[in-house]
C-alpha cells in the first residue's frame, strides 16, 4: 500500500502542476469571464481548481509522508473530483465534450478515491475509526 500511496502523491503533484498551468493560461486569454457565464458549472469548476490549488500541495506532501491530513486533503480532491466529472458528464451536454476523457476522468479520481477509503491505507494514514 506504501507503493501505491506514493503513486498518489506524485500524481497529485502532477495534477496541482497541470491544474496552475490551466488556470494561468484562462488567466492569460481572458476565460474566466466565459467560464462564470456557464452557470452552476462554471462555479464548480472554480471551486475544483481552488481545491486542487490550495490543498494539492499540502496533500501530494503529507500523503507521501503517510500523515493523516495528507489522507484526508488527498480523499476530498478525489472525491470532488469524481462528484464533479460525474455531474458534468451526466448533465452538460456539450457536443465538443471529449467524452471518453471524461469517463476517463470519473474512474481515475473514483479508483483513488476507493483506493484512500480502504482500511489498508486508512491504516497505513494512521487513520482509525472512533469505536462506538
Amino acid at each position: 500500500m506504501r507503493i501505491i500511496l506514493r503513486l498518489i502523491s506524485l500524481l497529485l503533484a502532477l495534477m496541482t502542476m497541470l491544474t496552475l498551468a490551466l488556470v494561468l493560461r484562462f488567466a492569460r486569454e481572458g476565460g474566466f469571464q466565459l467560464l462564470l457565464q456557464r452557470g452552476l458549472f462554471g462555479y464548480l469548476t472554480l471551486l475544483g481548481w481552488g481545491i486542487s490549488l490550495i490543498l494539492g500541495p499540502l496533500a501530494s506532501v503529507q500523503i507521501w509522508r503517510f500523515k493523516p491530513i495528507g489522507w484526508l486533503a488527498s480523499a476530498l480532491i478525489y472525491v470532488y473530483g469524481a462528484i464533479y466529472y460525474l455531474y458534468g458528464f451526466a448533465f452538460i451536454r456539450n457536443p465538443t465534450a471529449y467524452r471518453n476523457r471524461i469517463i476517463l476522468a470519473i474512474g481515475y479520481h473514483a479508483l483513488c478515491a476507493t483506493i484512500l477509503a480502504t482500511k489498508s491505507a486508512r491504516s497505513t494514514c494512521k487513520i482509525h475509526p472512533k469505536s462506538a
